[in-house]
């Protein structure tokens, strides 16, 4: 007697009165009946209490993440840049400064014009905020309770009036650049009293 395969996945029980041959031929066929049971894409296990996996044959989708977990966010790209006008208190941009990620470091260029001649501090400041004499930049970057927006070489500006300056850092990252999309800014002192500001920049994408 022959039985389809897809009688395996009833419910029903076999009758009392069959034969011992019908049997065995019903528990030689199981592992095939259950095969044919499980959904397209998914594997049965044969472990009690186990759940056939969702994935199998290709990767998840691009985002995905398993029931109560939070969706990965997309690594930054290596050469993303974040970039800031600067501008004098005039309000006329004086240059730019430019963020590259770079070997889980960050590289910083600044290309600078119209200012004066001599070693000038330059900063990331907490506040993405260029307003008045630029205090409204708050204090130095922070993080830890280090100061991590002020450790920089200074900014040699020459008696043209213009400087430029390349250098990186792993003090900070660039998510402590883009402060959740509330970003940063760029503050250049003068030259001859670090505590005056002449020029700032809002960071941004």
């Amino acid at each position: 007697m022959a039985l389809r395969s897809t009688a395996l996945c009833s419910t029903t029980s076999l009758p009392f009165r069959r034969s011992r041959a019908v049997v065995l031929s019903v528990a030689a066929l199981g592992t095939v009946g259950l095969a044919a049971c499980a959904p397209p894409g998914q594997v049965t296990s044969t472990e009690k209490g186990t759940v056939p996996p969702v994935f199998t044959s290709s990767p998840p989708p691009a985002g995905y993440a398993p029931e109560g977990e939070h969706e990965a966010e997309a690594p930054v790209q290596e050469g993303a840049k974040l970039t800031a006008d600067i501008k004098g208190n005039d309000g006329k941009t004086i240059g730019t400064v430019t963020f590259t990620d770079v070997d889980d470091a960050i590289k910083v260029t600044i290309e600078a014009k119209g200012l004066t001649p001599g070693n000038h501090g330059w900063h990331v400041h907490e506040k993405s905020v260029c307003d008045g004499d630029f205090t409204s930049a708050g204090p130095h970057l922070m993080k830890d309770n280090v100061d991590v927006g002020g450790q920089f070489p200074t900014l040699f500006i020459q008696k043209d009036g213009s400087g430029t300056l390349t250098t990186t850092t792993d003090l900070f990252t660039w998510d402590d650049l883009t402060n959740d999309g509330n970003g940063r800014a760029v503050v250049i002192h003068d030259v001859t009293d670090t505590n005056k500001r002449v020029a700032c920049g809002v960071v941004k994408e």
